[in-house]
């Protein structure tokens, strides 16, 4: 099953990608909350009560929403792979601190991935200082923030210093840097004495060059690469050549900066060749994306979901090193922790293409619901659909995965019926489509208790479905304020 996972090996960097509209911009929010609050969940209120069948979310913006969205992926992620691990009778421990950490990294860097994209396409689509760029870019920060937030806790936590994740700690030795091997860090408990649970990273082995973590920022130097991410969406909207080359050398710089910068917090349990390495194939994944989006050829949602499908297995490499510099027990390597961090980027990704989708669609109306660019998201959301489906053929056959990829399919026909009749003003067609919603979530959700014969429970399944679906729907009613009430 691992091997089904690995859409495009190395393409793309565990350290996320937040393009920020000439510089930071505050994270938004509200009052009140979704019921099950993801990592990067923003405060969302329920919106008025219209009759439907499932109440949506209500956002300030549709990028906060899609945001929201993303961030129920880790928790219906985490009820997934328990009970397919379960019935599949995977190796390993779903729920061990490696494997949390492993899932929360990808569940950040994953959505990073996917609200760049929608970000670039607000600025193509509208201005770069348009409300609606503004609002696309503060969803990205909020991202970007609780990445930093993140790291910094791990680099102090492994230090044992606090302060900018650097700032505090001693100079590192100067070494000679040696390529460590491309596979994923082994786990040594693996190799030891059986009953013995060690961090899943080799010990540090590898030489590498001087690196002052005294001087390195690291949310410093995140917010230029993000800058510099920005010059280069420009420059190809432009099709300024010479820029998008200065833009992309200075990337690479940040990259050996930020390679040297993981080893000194996992204390060399990463090699800065191996995150160097990773950086520069998420370097080519976001600009091929930028390139994409910039000439509207549309191929930029392939490559975007293929980034993005790319963070479980260099957030692993993370993670192994991070798990292992803070004593995080367990393994990212086994399979149950493998599948979690997939399931976490595979639904993250269900839930900002479909926003997506309907995002190119909405300014044009109902019209845009079949138009040329929206058909060409619906490619690579149904990708997403058929890796979701292929799990169900593990535990279930070929019969069942078709029969879950007919209904999974129809209720994102159910969403798009629902989109339509907003951007129409039908009131009846929205609670038609959101009575049709309803009714799907009891059925997969048993669907799913059956297949892995029990495994998976229904009502909690149904729980975590519902509340991605709330935030996606509410999404979706920002997008028509957004677009079309202006």
């Amino acid at each position: 099953m691992r091997d089904r996972w690995r859409f495009r090996s190395r393409r793309v960097l565990a350290a996320g990608i937040t393009l920020a509209v000439l510089g930071t911009v505050p994270a938004c929010g509200g009052d009140g909350g979704t019921s099950t609050p993801g990592p990067d969940s923003t405060t969302a209120a329920t919106a008025p009560d219209l009759g439907l069948a499932i109440t949506p979310s209500a956002y300030p913006d549709p990028y906060s929403g899609a945001v929201d969205a993303a961030a129920q992926a880790p928790d219906l992620a985490l009820v997934l792979a328990r009970g397919i691990a379960k019935a599949d009778k995977l190796s390993g421990d779903v729920k061990s601190p490696a494997s949390d950490l492993a899932a929360e990294l990808t569940s950040r860097l994953a959505t990073h991935v996917y609200a760049v994209g929608s970000a670039v396409s607000t600025v193509y689509q509208t201005d770069r200082k348009s409300k609606q760029s503004e609002a696309a870019w503060a969803a990205v920060e909020t991202n970007s923030t609780a990445l930093i937030k993140l790291v910094r806790s791990l680099a102090a936590e492994s230090t044992g210093k606090g302060g900018r994740g650097g700032k505090g700690t001693a100079r590192l030795a100067p070494t000679a840097d040696t390529p460590p091997p491309s596979a994923p860090p082994a786990n040594p408990g693996d190799k030891g004495k059986k009953g013995k649970k060690e961090s899943p990273s080799p010990r540090p082995t590898a030489t590498e060059p001087p690196f002052d973590l005294d001087e390195y920022d690291f949310a410093k130097s995140w917010r230029e690469h993000v800058g510099l991410l920005t010059d280069y969406a420009l420059a190809a909207r432009g099709r300024n050549e010479n820029d998008q080359r200065t833009a992309r050398r200075q990337l690479d710089g940040w990259a050996s900066q930020a390679g040297q910068y993981f080893r000194a917090i996992t204390k060399s349990r990463l090699s800065s060749y191996t995150v160097r390495t990773d950086l520069g194939d998420y370097l080519d994944a976001i600009t091929e994306a930028i390139e994409g989006l910039a000439s509207r050829d549309g191929e930029s949602f392939v490559a975007l979901r293929e980034a993005a499908d790319a963070m479980p297995e260099i957030s692993q490499r993370l993670a192994a090193g991070l798990a292992a510099a803070t004593d995080r027990k367990g393994s990212v390597t086994d399979k149950a922790a493998e599948l979690r961090a997939n399931l976490t980027a595979t639904m993250t990704g269900h839930s900002y293409l479909t926003v997506m989708a309907f995002q190119v669609a909405v300014k044009a109306g109902s019209a845009g619901l079949v138009g040329t660019n929206y058909r060409r998201v619906q490619v690579s959301l149904d990708d997403n659909s058929k890796q979701i489906a292929d799990l169900v053929k593990d535990v279930g056959g070929p019969f069942k995965e078709a029969e879950f990829l007919q209904g999974w399919r129809i209720h994102l026909r159910d969403l798009e019926n629902y989109t339509r009749g907003l951007l129409d003003g039908d009131l009846e067609v929205r609670r038609t489509a959101a009575e049709a919603l309803h009714t799907y979530l009891g059925t997969v959700s048993t669907f799913l208790k059956n297949v892995t014969k029990g495994a998976i429970p229904a009502e909690t399944v149904e729980e975590r479905l519902r509340a991605q679906l709330a935030a996606m729907i509410g999404a979706v009613d920002a997008l028509e304020v957004a677009f079309r009430s202006n």
